[in-house]
């Protein structure tokens, strides 16, 4: 079994070093309105990469789901649950809830990314 990879608090939020070793060029970097991404693959990609990309399969794989991560209990919960939106509303107590949202509006007060939590 690999090495379990060691977490940290980065910015408040608890990270890995693979998703944070090159942030100063993410935080620097500066979209434009014009700007466009094109990503093409080929179709034997596609059919290759399709299955993976599946909730279901990713909710299998110890790569994805976190399983092989000492700080997650899947005893308590999984990490991933169902891929609904809003199912989160199932799982949090209306405290929880309440302490989730004053966090979350004091981590994220100077961003302008917007998520959706309902459909």
């Amino acid at each position: 079994m690999p090495p379990r990879l060691q977490i940290f608090d980065f910015h408040g939020v608890s990270m890995v070093p693979k998703f944070t070793d090159n942030w100063e060029n993410i935080q620097s970097f500066k979209a434009r309105p014009d700007d466009i991404l094109i990503a093409t693959y080929p179709k034997a990609e596609k059919d290759r990469i399709r299955p993976l990309v599946k909730f279901d399969n990713m909710k299998k794989d110890d790569m994805v789901n976190y399983s092989t991560m000492e700080v997650m209990d899947f005893k308590i919960s999984p990490f991933m649950r169902k891929g609904k939106v809003g199912d989160w509303k199932k799982m949090f107590t209306v405290t929880q809830n309440e302490l989730f949202e004053e966090t979350y509006r004091k981590k994220m007060r100077n961003t302008t990314l917007q998520f959706r939590t309902e459909v």
